[in-house]
């Protein structure tokens, strides 16, 4: 997927000034780096031509969707423990309705 990098940043006081280049993919950063051989090259671009990006993208979202499927299912409310009823109606208690001295 192509992302933009951030090139520079520079604060004046409280505002911050922040400039990007292009959105390019990993594979075009890759080439157009000058250490690059042309051997690399060639493998990674039959390498590319081999994915298919927007299959891959729906079979990332459809990952992500069944991940936040079970991160839900795993924060279903618990029942609560059960309250000790007796130890609450002990006469030496004070109820939530009485004022402290």
């Amino acid at each position: 997927m192509p992302q933009q990098k951030l090139v520079f940043k520079q604060r004046n006081g409280a505002k911050v000034t922040k400039r990007h280049d292009t959105a390019t993919t990993p594979h075009q950063r890759a080439i157009a780096h000058e250490s690059m051989r042309k051997r690399p090259i060639i493998t990674m671009n039959a390498a590319f031509k081999r994915i298919k990006p927007a299959a891959l993208s729906r079979q990332i979202l459809a990952l992500t969707g069944e991940l936040e499927v079970l991160a839900q299912a795993k924060k279903a409310p618990r029942s609560k423990p059960p309250v000790n009823t007796a130890w609450n109606d002990q006469g030496w208690r004070r109820k939530s309705n009485e004022a402290t001295s």
